[in-house]
């Protein structure tokens, strides 16, 4: 019961997410999703995409540091950059090539995918790392992922069904 307690806790946050969105309260960069799970790069990206999410876009130190804030288990997180079979480095969620690093950041196509690397107790770095080594991911809202649609903001109806699979025995104690 208690995986669907958790399932159902980030169901409904991308419930929410999605509807603040649509009133205007958040932009994407304010909901995400930290796995605890350990994946590639490429299962990392796919799993993302399952949930109407990408890997996210850390392009700007804003958006940087609320995810770093958000990281409390010094733990490695592929996010949305990546060189692999390209000349420089880009963003899936957007195409975008990369316009910020933080301090300390080591990026080098040899080693194609980018993942937040965790530096001493209380800061992250970008660093790359070989796609498909395991690692835990962040996935965030976008518009499109690696060219697809993801239907995750500018929702044009709100949602009336929470847009996660329950067990049956958790829909029936919540009504749902």
């Amino acid at each position: 019961m208690d995986l669907q307690v958790k399932r159902l806790t980030f169901c409904l946050s991308i419930f929410v997410c999605i509807w603040n969105w649509q009133i205007g309260e958040v932009n994407s960069s304010g909901c995400h999703y930290f796995s605890t799970d350990k994946r590639d790069w490429f299962d990392a990206l796919t799993s993302c995409q399952r949930l109407s999410m990408c890997l996210a876009d850390v392009s700007t130190a804003q958006t940087f540091q609320e995810i770093e804030s958000k990281l409390l288990d010094r733990e490695e997180y592929w996010f949305g950059l990546n060189g692999y079979e390209k000349i420089t480095f880009k963003y899936v969620s957007s195409n975008q090539p990369q316009n910020y690093v933080p301090p300390q950041s080591q990026l080098s196509l040899s080693t194609a995918c980018g993942y937040l690397k965790p530096l001493g107790p209380d800061a992250y770095a970008i660093s790359t790392a070989s796609c498909g080594q395991l690692k835990r991911f962040v996935c965030t809202p976008t518009v499109k992922c690696n060219g697809l649609e993801t239907n995750s903001s500018f929702i044009s109806n709100f949602p009336t069904e929470v847009p996660c699979q329950l067990s049956p025995e958790v829909s029936t104690i919540l009504g749902i």
